[in-house]
């Protein structure tokens, strides 16, 4: 027979302190149930108990308690938002290290594997799937993952750029040159031109990422396309486009997908789209429940996922009318009456239902007259007949209205003449601008081929209604403004319209030194020991405000733009202009006397691994 001792080890907890044996159990207290009744104690009485502070239980109210000697010698805890702040820094530094072994992963092939990174995704939603249950917001996460970039390891003593400073020339300006001509239209006249494969010569685009990405898509399709580093766009003869089963890579921009998906919507086709970044967040499901009208389905390739890659099957057989809803995008919508054209059989396209309808048809509309489209327009109804187009050799594109209207405002700020040769559209936007223009302080004349702007008096006649403006211009109507009051005019805010991020537009002022007090003015930020700093560094969400920045630096030298890189993707070339300012002619002549040599650039590729540090205006 066992023990006692046998018996307590074998009830032992694991990992807990052996029991005590048979003897030292007897000699712990015990309740006696052989006392007499009358000397048990009655229920509800609570025998003898030892002081609170001998029990080291919580003291009463009143006496000092262990926290409260931590807080009078200053022993506290750090605030919340300290330890969310070091655990971002956290989250950052396994995003390198992850960022890292992607990049060793996609040495071999350049980019990752598609079974490893499909490996990589199902891991992710099934780890990320047990602590939360929103699916689109677990893909987005690990698109942003596969997407980040971080800058490569800065070396040992290399100073740390806080931002781009704008610091422009305070002299009067004299710019002459070509103005920037718009980047949608001149992929609309470069698809026509490979789609009837005319010979076509596109001149002074302005050959941004979107731009290259067309050519590209293009040339996939079986085109002949190039382009030249001054802007010039070539389509060549010799190429044929041809729908077959393809993967195609559309870039980062929808319209060059809607430009593609119009015509593989007019006969039997399939094909595979894919994108960048931005196209994966992409939400296409008022696509997907409309193409079925159109005898066609999407498929987006990732499950639960509404952006790209996508896939396309056409059966080519179309209604005879159909119309748009009013939740797809206008981009694919303006992409398919561009496309109806080429299709094999009449068909009527209700666009009265959307929103934009009307500045949909002021886009479409006069490309379809320049070919001779048998197109008949009964007001926001279309009708195509099946007809030949005829495409000019060097089609007259007209300017881009946002970059148009910042290089004619030079002359507002301080003074000069700026002369661009261009071409105005026929479209309300052009009014906007000139009004807009002439309450910042510059008078605009036009003339056959060219647009001139010069300084005007007087400016800020009456308080600015923006709530009517595009988009694109009011970002320039808060610099003007943000401008004048720098230079001490007592100028009310714009009003703005409903649709417009107020929050951008507060960040925006206070990075300039602006507020608006109780009367609707704008007044300098009085900076003292007591308030809060001014931002160093702002961060612009599109090109527009990005050059809207550039503006206000006028008013106020050193305004630090963090994100220089984003006015690459409309315009490339817009910061050596406004470096080269007042007269860019005299700059590059300059330049050009200095050089005598050819100078030598080799490029150097490391696999130096990346690191976290804080963000460089330069990438």
């Amino acid at each position: 027979m066992t023990s006692n001792q046998d018996h307590e080890a074998t009830f032992t907890r694991r990992g807990a302190e052996p029991q005590h044996d048979a003897r030292q159990r007897d000699e712990r207290p015990h309740r006696d149930f052989h006392q007499r009744p009358e000397e048990r104690p009655q229920r509800g009485e609570r025998p003898e108990r030892a002081p609170r502070g001998e029990r080291g239980e919580r003291p009463e109210r009143g006496e000092r308690s262990e926290r409260g000697e931590r807080a009078e010698r200053g022993d506290r805890r750090p605030p919340l938002r300290d330890t969310v702040a070091d655990i971002d820094k956290s989250i950052l530094k396994m995003l390198v290290k992850r960022y890292n072994c992607i990049q060793r992963m996609s040495a071999v092939k350049g980019h990752l594997d598609p079974k490893e990174e499909k490996m990589l995704r199902e891991n992710w939603e099934r780890i990320a799937g047990k602590m939360s249950r929103d699916a689109r917001l677990i893909r987005q996460m690990f698109t942003l993952m596969q997407e980040v970039e971080f800058l490569p390891r800065r070396d040992p003593g290399e100073e740390l750029r806080q931002g781009f400073n704008l610091a422009p020339s305070g002299k009067p300006v004299n710019v002459r040159m070509r103005a920037p001509v718009s980047n949608r239209k001149s992929r609309v006249w470069l698809m026509l031109a490979a789609l009837t494969g005319t010979p076509m010569s596109i001149a002074g685009t302005l050959l941004n990422d979107s731009m290259v990405e067309c050519c590209k898509m293009l040339n996939q399709m079986g085109c002949n396309v190039g382009w030249q580093e001054n802007g010039t766009v070539l389509v060549r003869e010799g190429g044929a486009f041809a729908l077959e089963d393809k993967v195609v890579y559309v870039g980062d921009d929808i319209f060059n997908f809607a430009l593609l998906l119009g015509q593989f919507l007019g006969q039997h086709s399939r094909a595979k789209f894919t994108g960048d970044s931005s196209l994966k967040f992409a939400d296409l499901s008022a696509l997907r429940r409309f193409l079925p009208q159109l005898g066609a389905r999407l498929v987006n390739a990732l499950p639960k996922s509404d952006g790209f890659p996508v896939r396309v099957e056409c059966s080519g057989v179309l209604p005879q009318q159909v119309s748009i809803p009013a939740d797809v995008q206008s981009a694919v919508v303006e992409g398919l009456l561009l496309s109806a054209p080429f299709w094999q059989q009449s068909i009527s396209i209700d666009i009265s239902q959307h929103k934009r309808a009307e500045a949909m048809l002021g886009f479409v509309l006069p490309f379809l007259q320049a070919v001779q489209a048998n197109v008949r327009v009964e007001g926001m109804v279309l009708h195509f007949v099946p007809s030949t187009l005829a495409l000019p050799a060097q089609p007259v594109i007209p300017v881009d209205l946002s970059l148009t209207a910042t290089l004619l405002a030079l002359p507002a700020l301080n003074g000069g003449t700026v002369a661009l040769e261009g071409l105005f559209p026929q479209c309300p936007i052009v009014d906007q601008m000139r009004c807009l223009l002439a309450w910042a302080g510059a008078e605009v004349s036009t003339g056959e081929g060219f647009i001139r702007s010069t300084q005007t008096q007087p400016a800020l006649e009456k308080p600015l209604d923006a709530t009517q403006l595009s988009s694109k211009l009011v970002p320039l109507a808060v610099a003007f403004a943000c401008f004048h009051a720098l230079r001490g005019t007592a100028v009310p805010m714009p009003q703005l319209p409903e649709e417009c991020d107020r929050s951008i537009v507060a960040s925006f002022l206070e990075h300039a030194g602006l507020f608006v007090n109780h009367e609707g003015l704008l007044e300098h930020v009085v900076e003292s020991d007591e308030a809060t700093p001014r931002p160093e560094v702002w961060t612009a969400p599109t090109a527009q405000w990005a050059m809207a920045l550039a503006i206000t630096s006028f008013a106020r030298a050193g305004l630090k733009l963090a994100n220089a890189g984003i006015m690459t993707t409309l315009y490339p070339s817009f910061w050596a202009l406004f470096n080269s300012l007042p007269d860019p002619e005299l700059k590059q002549l300059q330049q050009q006397e200095q050089v005598h040599e050819p100078v030598v650039r080799r490029r150097i590729i490391t696999s130096q691994p990346a690191s976290f540090r804080e963000r460089d205006s330069d990438d």
